[in-house]
């Protein structure tokens, strides 16, 4: 029997009357279909709703950190650091690294900017010399993925503002 007629009797013949139980709906199936209904649907696994829930959390969980992970522009780099010069005067930096290394900028002119240089991630120590003043000494932690411009203001004082690399 074609499978579109099975279709139009099964339908007609619920339409027909009320099916007030499973084993009145098993009855009339049989009839309209011409074979037997298994009561039992064979359980062909038995897995745990609860052990379903955590699986599918996990799923999602290593979707998500899979997603966040693949997203970084920046995995691990050291950090960076320039120093820009709104001073009033040349300025020259020695900076100490967290490493023990000690590097200098010599006169960077004002409205300028050094290139990035990068650092080992710890505490680095800037000192500041902005013409004959006095030096300035700004120590910044300094983390992975991070760049700092490390900036001499106009009135001569030093600001470190921190850029998270993954954020451009």
């Amino acid at each position: 029997m074609p499978f579109h007629d099975v279709s139009i009797r099964l339908f007609s013949a619920l339409a027909e009357t009320s099916v007030g139980s499973v084993l009145q709906l098993r009855i009339k199936l049989k009839q309209v279909l011409h074979f037997t209904i298994p009561t039992k649907i064979p359980h062909t696994f038995n897995v745990n709703l609860t052990t379903m829930k955590k699986l599918y959390i996990i799923i999602c969980v290593a979707i998500l950190t899979l997603g966040v992970t693949s997203c970084s522009k920046c995995k691990n780099e050291d950090p960076r650091a320039r120093i820009i010069n709104n001073g009033t005067d040349k300025t020259s930096v020695q900076i100490k690294t967290s490493g023990g290394n000690t590097e200098n900028i010599n006169n960077i002119e004002v409205g300028t900017a050094s290139d990035y240089s990068s650092y080992a991630p710890g505490e680095v120590e800037f000192t500041v010399s902005v013409g004959n003043n006095s030096p300035i000494v700004q120590t910044v932690t300094m983390l992975e993925c991070y760049e700092y411009d490390i900036v001499i203001s106009a009135n001569n004082t030093v600001v470190s503002t921190p850029r998270d690399r993954n954020e451009d």
